[in-house]
């Protein structure tokens, strides 16, 4: 008869104040969303243009 096994359970010690966390963190984060970022911003500017060419044309 097999086992249940239990939850497993992380704790993270972080001997680091806040700040520093974050200051090590925050460009990661921002340099793994840039693309996404960008991508985002290109999107967004090719529906204006296309919406902005639409209405010219009428």
């Amino acid at each position: 008869m097999p086992q249940s096994k239990g939850k497993l359970k992380f704790h993270f010690h972080n001997p680091n104040s806040v700040d520093e966390m974050i200051s090590y963190i925050l460009p990661i984060l921002i340099e793994a969303n840039t693309p996404k970022f960008k991508q985002a911003i290109q999107k967004y500017a090719d529906k204006s243009a296309e919406l902005l060419n639409s209405q010219q044309a009428s």
